[in-house]
C-alpha cells in the first residue's frame, strides 16, 4: 500500500471543488495539472508495490487483477511446488467435448474441469455446514456503561484451513456411527442436540435471511478429530 502520509494526495484549494473539476481547470490550470499528476503518480506507485508484493511475498510472476485472483495464483503455484494435482485436490477431472462449428464445417475440442461423481453427490451438505465469518454474542437486559472490546485473532482463518485434510473423494462413505468421526478423517455430520428441561437452545443458527434457533444443527468435524 502507498503510505498516504509520506506521499499524500494534493488538496483542492477554495473556492474550487472536486465536484466541478472543469472549473478548477479553467481557474487554476497549473494547480489542476499538479493535482492530476499526483493522483497518477500515486496509482503508479501503488501498482509497483503490488507487483513487488506478488514477486517477493507470493512468488508469482504476473500481477492478477484482483486480490482473489492473487490467492488463486498462489494456491495453484503451491500445488505445483508440492507435486499435487489440482484435480485430485479439488475432486475434479477434465471433461472433453467435441462441438460441431457450422460456420467452419469442422469439429472443435473443448476441455473443461468438472466434478467427479462422488463430489457431485456430497458437496451440497458440507457447503451448508459452512456459515462463513459470522461471530455473535448476546446479552439480556440493559448493558452496563463500560469499554467493550472486540478481539480478533490474526490469521485465524488461515490457521483453521491448514487443519483441513485433502478430501479422499474416491472413498467417501456414509455412516451412522459417531465414533468413526473421531479418527484422523475429514468428516461431516448432522446431529440432534437436546438439553433436558430446555425446549430450545440458546445458540442461534444462521439462515439465508435471518437468525433462528434450532435443535438440529450441522456439525463440522475438522481433520484433527476435534
Amino acid at each position: 500500500m502507498v503510505n498516504y502520509w509520506v506521499f499524500p494526495k494534493l488538496t483542492i484549494p477554495a473556492p474550487y471543488s472536486i465536484t466541478n473539476m472543469r472549473e478548477y481547470l479553467l481557474g487554476d490550470r497549473a494547480g489542476f495539472e499538479a493535482y492530476a499528476l499526483r493522483d497518477a503518480e500515486i496509482a503508479v506507485r501503488y501498482a509497483l508495490q503490488v507487483r513487488n508484493f506478488c514477486a517477493r511475498e507470493l512468488m508469482i510472476d504476473r500481477v492478477p487483477a484482483t486480490i482473489g485472483a492473487m490467492a488463486v495464483s498462489r494456491f495453484t503455484k503451491t500445488l505445483k511446488e508440492n507435486n499435487m494435482s489440482p484435480e485430485v485436490c479439488l475432486g475434479t477431472h477434465i471433461k472433453t467435448r467435441e462441438l460441431w462449428l457450422t460456420e467452419k464445417q469442422a469439429f472443435r475440442t473443448i476441455k473443461n474441469p468438472a466434478s467427479v461423481p462422488s463430489r457431485e453427490l456430497f458437496e451440497t451438505f458440507p457447503i451448508n455446514c459452512y456459515h462463513g465469518g459470522r461471530n455473535e454474542c448476546f446479552m439480556m437486559g440493559v448493558t452496563p456503561s463500560d469499554h467493550w472490546y472486540d478481539y480478533d485473532l490474526a490469521g485465524a482463518y488461515t490457521t483453521g484451513l491448514l487443519d483441513i485434510l485433502t478430501p479422499d473423494y474416491g472413498n467417501i462413505r456414509l455412516s451412522k456411527k459417531s465414533g468413526r468421526l473421531l479418527w484422523a478423517c475429514n468428516g461431516i455430520c448432522a446431529c440432534h442436540i437436546s438439553v433436558p428441561g430446555i425446549s430450545s437452545l440458546s445458540q442461534p443458527a444462521g439462515s439465508d435471511r435471518s437468525i433462528w434457533v434450532i435443535l438440529s444443527i450441522k456439525w463440522r468435524i475438522m481433520g484433527n478429530g476435534t
